[in-house]
């Protein structure tokens, strides 16, 4: 979305919402920094990135319906790029019950960010060494 060339109405004002929850954002993580062990700490501060995550998904779609990037995206790397906000999603969908069911340990399900976050490059690298491979004639 770095390429955003054209404005549109419509992505201005679905942006504010954005802006907002940025701006909200050190509650939560203060909370969760504080209070670790308390399930509320966790499920707010997941509840808090999880309305982030669908806003961030809300302006990929506006920029992908109302053609604001100055040039087409790398079909690949926006795909994958969408799944790794979509896993973030699920990680923080799961940290809302998380709290609850696991008590003290519950901080450590954003542990699986790390592997939401490097799914989309392993699996772009996997992807090329795979087409780099020459076919063998018999």
């Amino acid at each position: 979305m770095r390429s955003v060339t054209v404005t549109h109405p419509k992505l201005l004002r679905h942006t504010m919402p954005l802006l907002l929850v940025v701006a909200a954002m050190p509650f939560p993580t203060s909370l969760l920094g504080r209070y670790g062990s308390v399930p509320i700490a966790l499920a707010l501060y997941g509840a808090v990135n999880v309305l982030a995550v669908l806003l961030l998904l809300w302006l990929r779609h506006d920029v992908e319906s109302f053609e604001l990037a100055a040039e087409p995206a790398d079909p690949d790397e926006w795909r994958w790029s969408g799944w790794e906000l979509r896993g973030n999603l699920v990680v923080f969908l799961l940290c809302i019950p998380a709290g609850y069911v696991l008590g003290d340990k519950g901080p450590y399900v954003l542990v699986l960010l790390v592997f939401s976050s490097r799914a989309a490059p392993a699996r772009q690298r996997w992807r090329r060494r795979g087409s780099k491979r020459v076919p063998v004639s018999r």
